[in-house]
């Protein structure tokens, strides 16, 4: 698969020059910060992230930024535009770590919701 797959038709990547805002972040320019410069986190203040880009940056003596970094640039060059754009695009602010966590781990499975019982009541059902 290459990193860039082709745009679809009707995708906002097919024109480069489709936004007027200049708030709307592109694609592969947030995967060639995150290789170049996530250690530091600055693809996730390009991408309207400005916390977690600052834990990038507070942790940044440690390995764990670069790992995550390439983890980022990984997940957005295999995201079709539509996608990125969906989740960045119109300057959205997207700061919440978890759904990044989710994102990147994979969406945890639905709990079922049981009846409580009292410990030691046997009637129950």
């Amino acid at each position: 698969m290459p990193p860039w797959p082709p745009p679809e038709k009707g995708d906002p990547c097919l024109d480069p020059w489709h936004s007027a805002e200049a708030a709307n972040p592109e694609k592969r320019t947030a995967v060639l910060l995150s290789l170049a410069l996530g250690f530091f986190g600055a693809h996730r203040f390009y991408l309207h992230q400005p916390w977690q880009g600052l834990c990038y940056i507070l942790f940044c003596w440690t390995l764990v930024p670069l790992v995550m970094s390439l983890v980022d640039a990984r997940r957005l060059a295999r995201m079709s535009c539509s996608e990125f754009h969906e989740e960045f695009g119109s300057g959205k602010s997207t700061g919440s770590s978890a759904r990044g966590l989710r994102t990147v781990v994979g969406k945890a499975p639905a709990r079922e919701a049981k009846p409580r019982t009292p410990p030691g009541d046997t009637w129950a059902a």
